[in-house]
């Protein structure tokens, strides 16, 4: 918690701007007439932030895991596996719907 809450005044602000900027994309995407300059703008201005994240995301992770006992960290390892599977398996189920359809 306590590291949590060391990164907090960096990463929540950043959380929001990503959060606001994809759904600027998302915007830019949908309008009714397409502007591939002002999508790849906005795509762009998105992956800039989403790097930012990335690294804040990164240095959080490598302060948790240096106070994580080896079955903690154990624990973590098995628990993204898991994440992975289930990620894949929802994947494969909509590929599966559309190929269906």
């Amino acid at each position: 918690k306590t590291i949590l809450h060391k990164y907090q005044p960096t990463v929540g602000p950043l959380i929001k701007q990503v959060v606001t900027e994809r759904r600027a994309l998302r915007d830019t995407i949908r309008a009714e007439t397409i502007d591939e300059t002002a999508i790849r703008a906005q795509a762009a201005k998105v992956a800039s932030l989403e790097s930012d994240l990335a690294v804040q995301r990164a240095h959080v992770s490598h302060d948790i895991r240096a106070v994580l006992t080896p079955e903690q960290l154990q624990k973590v390892k098995d628990m993204e596996i898991d994440v992975d599977a289930r990620i894949d398996g929802f994947l494969h189920r909509v590929a599966n719907r559309i190929a269906a359809d």
